[in-house]
C-alpha cells in the first residue's frame, strides 16, 4: 500500500498529475490550474502562505515552461506588484528554478479534493439537454471572466470545463459542443 502524501503539492507533482487529463500538454495544465487558482478553487501557497485568488492574473499567474532538454516545468510568473518580494525564475537558471520550487506549491487539501472530484465520472450519454447545460455554463463563463485572451478553442473549452467541474463532458465532446459558439466568438472578436 503506498502511504498518502502530506504537505503542499509540489509544481512538478501537480505537472504530472494533471498531465493525462490536459492531453500530455503541460501549457494547458498551466492554464488550468491558473483558472483554478483565480477561482478559488486551489490553494497556491508562498513559502506557507496561502495566495489570494484576486492576486491572479495581474500580479501572478502559473505557467509552463519546456526546458531545452525538452523536459516540462510549471512555475509562477510573478508580475507587477509583486516583483523583490517573492522568487522570480528567469526561465533558463536551473539553481534559481529549484529554489523557486521550493517557495511555491499548491495546497494539499484543495489539489486532492479536485483530483477527486475529477474520478467521480461523467454521464453516459449527453442529450439535448444537457449540451444546452453546457452552452448556457459557457455563457455565464464568458459574462463572468470574459472572452479568453488570446481566443482559442482549447481555451474556451477550459474555461467551461473548469467552471462545470465533474459534469464537464470529455474535451472531444465539449469541443464539439462548443464548436459554434466557438466560431461565432472568432468571427465577432475578427471584427473588433
Amino acid at each position: 500500500m503506498v502511504a498518502a502524501a502530506t504537505g503542499p503539492t509540489s509544481m512538478a507533482e501537480a505537472l504530472e498529475r494533471f498531465l493525462p487529463s490536459c492531453e500530455n500538454n503541460p501549457h494547458k495544465v498551466a492554464e488550468r490550474l491558473d483558472t483554478l487558482h483565480r477561482r478559488g478553487e486551489v490553494g497556491l501557497l508562498a513559502g506557507k502562505a496561502l495566495v489570494a485568488p484576486g492576486s491572479n492574473p495581474r500580479m501572478l499567474g502559473v505557467v509552463a515552461h519546456v526546458l531545452s532538454d525538452g523536459k516540462a516545468v510549471l512555475y509562477v510568473q510573478v508580475r507587477q506588484g509583486l516583483v523583490g518580494n517573492y522568487p522570480v525564475w528567469d526561465g533558463k537558471d536551473v539553481e534559481c528554478l529549484k529554489e523557486h520550487h521550493r517557495f511555491w506549491a499548491f495546497e494539499r487539501e484543495s489539489f486532492e479534493a479536485l483530483l477527486s472530484a475529477k474520478r467521480g465520472g461523467r454521464p453516459k450519454i449527453y442529450g439535448p439537454e444537457d449540451r444546452e447545460r453546457v452552452l448556457v455554463e459557457a455563457a455565464m463563463a464568458l459574462h463572468e471572466e470574459g472572452i479568453p485572451t488570446p481566443l482559442t478553442e482549447d481555451g474556451l473549452a477550459n474555461v467551461v470545463s473548469v467552471r462545470m467541474g465533474n459534469n464537464s463532458p470529455g474535451d472531444t465532446l465539449l469541443k464539439e459542443i462548443l464548436k459554434p459558439l466557438y466560431k461565432r466568438l472568432k468571427g465577432v472578436t475578427r471584427k473588433r
